[in-house]
């Protein structure tokens, strides 16, 4: 599991909350079919953690887990 070689607890994702389209991916979709949980509306950006999706404050520090294109 790529995340237990990692030892990383949360992870960001790349999924921002957009106040006119919800939580967006990077690419400009709109998240479908999950939920994230959050507690504060200052809790704009989204963190992976334990196969869930956590609101959090953009400056906190955590790896990125990135999508590249295969060629």
């Amino acid at each position: 599991d790529l995340f237990k070689r990692i030892r990383a607890e949360c992870f960001w994702i790349g999924l921002r909350n957009s106040t006119s389209s919800g939580w967006i991916w990077e690419d400009g979709s709109v998240l479908s079919g999950a939920k994230v949980l959050f507690n504060s509306p200052v809790q704009n950006c989204a963190l992976l953690m334990k196969d869930q999706f956590h609101a959090s404050s953009c400056e906190v520090p955590a790896p990125w887990v990135c999508e590249k294109m295969l060629r």
